[in-house]
Order: structure tokens, then sequence, then C-alpha cells
């Protein structure tokens, strides 16, 4: 069985970009570094605000 995700959000700087997204278990953030995943984090029980900040500090180059 496929999960389904529903894109909220993108953020993007330089070679970095991170995808909101809506799964049935809660928020999700995908991170991507030169177009690879490199990892999701799955962040249930925290609100869109959090996802927008995590957002933007991985594209900040704020996270590693």
């Amino acid at each position: 069985m496929s999960r389904k995700r529903r894109l909220l959000h993108e953020h993007s700087a330089n070679n970095r970009e991170a995808v909101i997204l809506m799964a049935s278990e809660g928020l999700e953030v995908d991170l991507y570094e030169d177009e690879y995943l490199i990892e999701t984090r799955k962040i249930y029980g925290y609100s869109e605000h959090y996802a927008e900040s995590l957002a933007e500090n991985w594209v900040l180059g704020n996270i590693k």
C-alpha cells in the first residue's frame, strides 16, 4: 500500500530544498541537497509553523 502525502510548501536556496508534506500520520519534511533526498523528518505532533522553521533552517544551511 502506498502512502499518500499532500504538498503544503516548498523552500529552496542555493543547492538545498525542503518540501513540507502532510501525511496521514502528520507533517513530514523532505530535505534535499543537490537534488538528492538526504532525509525525511517526520515531525508528527508538531505545528505547520515548526515545519516552516525546520525548512527555512535547512535551506539556509543552519542544519548540516
